[in-house]
């Protein structure tokens, strides 16, 4: 009995695992379209083809890197319910690393996008990788206050009879 429920454990977790890294390839994917949305005042017709089709072509690409490279920097191994300051450094670290990576590689096998989009995309990036996170422990330290506040109580008192004589 105690080997099932440790298996139903390592399952759930896994799941948790899973669902985390779609979310961060999504993410990471979503953060560089919306700058180049934000670059062209947020109108997908004034996107350039020469901006769009790199960004379209390297998108998933960029977004197995960051998981892999999250994967290694261990975001997906944190408990983060306790995230702490030690969890913000491994994102701090691993977009850093990403960000390089995605100005390097696009450059390459593609082609010069715009810096802004680099510096709006990386923002995003952060914002949106350590939100998620970051969020969770928010969630439950606001439910957790809020238990405290909803203790429920019960009084028990006697009460008196004046009698009459």
């Amino acid at each position: 009995m105690a080997e099932t429920k440790s298996s139903h454990k390592i399952e759930h977790s896994h799941v948790i695992m899973g669902l985390l890294a779609c979310y961060d390839a999504l993410a990471v994917m979503a953060s560089y379209f919306f700058a180049l949305l934000l670059r062209f005042d947020l109108k997908f017709s004034s996107i350039p083809p020469e901006y769009f089709q790199p960004w379209l072509k390297f998108a998933p690409i960029y977004a197995v890197i960051c998981v892999a490279v999250f994967y290694a920097f261990r975001l997906y191994k944190s408990i983060w319910r306790f995230a702490s300051y030690t969890e913000l450094v491994r994102i701090i670290q691993s977009s850093i690393i990403t960000n390089a990576l995605h100005i390097i590689l696009i450059t390459l096998l593609f082609q010069r996008m715009p810096i802004s989009y680099f510096l709006m995309g990386g923002t995003l990036q952060f914002m949106f990788i350590t939100g998620i996170r970051f969020s969770y422990r928010f969630v439950l330290l606001l439910r957790a206050s809020r238990e405290k506040a909803e203790k429920r109580i019960m009084i028990i008192g006697m009460h008196s009879i004046i009698g009459t004589t």
